[in-house]
């Protein structure tokens, strides 16, 4: 037989206790000197060393196992949640894009300065249409501002401030990416702005350029055709360009063309018209 002692002890968690064994003959003799291998039944609970030091993790009950020459016994052990001295993000201020999220975490620890595990925290935002925040603690920049965010447990209170900046231009996308045109044509061309993160961003001033004089390209994007040959056209937004190439051509010529020939027949001129 295998006793494990304590036997229906309560832990807090984050505390330790150390449990030990006594091993019996059939007859109730107390063996010495064997060898212990010490195992719990729920390692998010409670776990244990290989001494039997046993250390509280999480709220719950679990069995505290000892095994020696293939005879186990076992103890039940109670852990409550440990009160909450102190609940830390580590971070006092954090700057992001609009559009980008970030996960953020706190620890928090008993009135020891033990680090208390597995406990759940309630996330909020000061304001939601500059920053968002799940249950998580991932947080989402929504809109330019600035706006704070707390983690709550046990009513100990975490806080952190969040600036959230304009999104910047990464990228010019130009539509179409490739054409021909005709001389005097005229077509619009489409300059996407987008982000890091991919996201398109509205409302910012693009300048639209060439690289020669093949056409003439407005403010809108509006390009026509003034001379035959290869030109790349360019977007710039916030000092980030997008570049297309274009060829302009010449007018298909018509499917047949006039030839025009007058000759004189005894002081008369006849026009011949050969198509």
């Amino acid at each position: 037989q295998v006793v494990v002692e304590p036997n229906g002890h309560t832990l807090k968690a984050g505390e330790q206790l150390t449990f030990t064994t006594r091993v019996l003959d059939s007859k109730g003799t107390a063996l010495e000197g064997r060898y212990v291998t010490w195992a719990t039944s729920d390692a998010t609970i409670a776990n244990v060393s290989s001494s039997g030091v046993v250390t509280g993790l999480s709220a719950g009950s679990v069995s505290i196992e000892a095994t020696v020459d293939g005879t186990v016994g076992t103890a039940r052990l109670d852990v409550s949640n440990a009160i909450v001295a102190s609940v830390n993000i580590g971070l006092p201020e954090v700057t992001m894009q609009q559009g980008e999220s970030k996960t953020l975490s706190a620890t928090v620890k008993d009135s020891a300065g033990r680090v208390i595990r597995n406990r759940a925290l309630a996330w909020q935002s000061s304001n939601a249409t500059i920053v968002s925040v799940d249950p998580t603690g991932t947080i989402t920049a929504v809109g330019p501002g600035t706006a704070e965010i707390k983690a709550t447990i046990d009513e100990i209170v975490a806080t952190v401030t969040v600036n959230v900046t304009e999104p910047m231009v990464e990228q010019v996308v130009i539509t179409p990416s490739l054409f021909t045109m005709e001389l005097g044509e005229t077509r619009q061309l489409q300059a996407v702005l987008k982000d890091k993160f991919g996201n398109t961003i509205p409302g910012r001033e693009i300048l639209w350029t060439a690289n020669n004089e093949s056409v003439r390209i407005d403010s809108a994007g509006f390009v026509t055709g003034l001379q035959a040959g290869d030109v790349t056209i360019i977007a710039t937004s916030e000092g980030v360009s997008g570049l297309v190439d274009a060829t302009v051509v010449a007018p298909a010529p018509y499917a047949y063309d006039l030839l025009y020939n007058r000759v004189r027949f005894g002081g008369m001129s006849v026009l011949f018209v050969i198509a």
